[in-house]
């Protein structure tokens, strides 16, 4: 199938990159959801709750933005230990070695089910619904 592909193009110079992907590894359309549905829908009900603290200086600030947003998240959700000759520190670890099970499954689920009830409250656009936006638009295109 994939010959027949390639024999289909026009004549013409091609550059083709491909790289191995691993069973249960992420997908980058994972993404699109969460941060376009789920962040900006906390961050617009909630972002004031959650803050960052520069360790610099000190100064304390609210979360400006979803990428702000994602790593408060991550630290909530998927956090890790490190420890190093200095002591041993909690950070968030990163989602993108979550395969999509794990991501989808887990990660996502404990967000939906902390931020849909109280405090927070934060009504969520349902993934189908979404999807079927998006084919509206490309639809429309």
């Amino acid at each position: 199938m994939f010959a027949e592909q390639v024999r289909a193009l026009p004549d013409g110079l091609y550059k083709v990159t491909m790289t191995e992907s691993q069973p249960g590894a992420y997908t980058a359309t994972r993404y699109r959801y969460y941060f376009g549905v789920i962040l900006p829908a906390i961050l617009e009900a909630c972002a004031e709750r959650f803050f960052i603290i520069d360790p610099a200086t000190a100064e304390q600030r609210t979360v400006r933005n979803t990428a702000d947003l994602h790593e408060c998240l991550k630290v909530m959700y998927n956090p890790v230990t490190v420890i190093t000759p200095r002591g041993a520190y909690t950070t968030g670890g990163t989602t993108t070695n979550l395969a999509d099970r794990e991501f989808i499954g887990e990660y996502l689920e404990l967000i939906y089910s902390d931020f849909s009830q109280p405090p927070y409250n934060v009504e969520f656009k349902d993934r189908a619904e979404w999807r079927a936006e998006i084919k509206a638009k490309k639809a429309k295109i």
